[in-house]
């Protein structure tokens, strides 16, 4: 049963990085849509409440987000989902990522 758990665990541990990039790669994409003053707005103002832990406000500026710009749809999405999570260290990479 060890060996058996210890193959799952490995496996699961290879399909995290490349579907990591494949996310990154396609938010890029998606930004390159969204005009820069939004972005940055958007930016700063989701690092704000993920500082302050405001759950509510980070769905709610990634909602803005969403309905402003079909292309940013998965990236809220993954943005809402994070806060419900309250993973705040997620939402800050994934800003940051947004920043790169």
């Amino acid at each position: 049963m060890e060996n058996a758990i210890e193959q799952a665990l490995d496996a699961v541990q290879t399909l995290g990085p490349m579907a990591d990039k494949k996310t990154i790669a396609s938010h890029k994409e998606a930004i390159a849509s969204v005009p820069p003053e939004l972005m940055q707005k958007v930016t700063e103002s989701i690092k704000t409440a993920a500082d302050m832990g405001d759950v509510i406000q980070i769905k709610s500026i990634a909602e803005e987000l969403k309905s402003e710009s079909d292309a940013m749809g998965p990236l809220c999405d993954e943005l809402i989902q994070l806060a419900e999570d309250f993973d705040f260290d997620g939402v800050q990479k994934s800003i940051l990522e947004l920043d790169s």
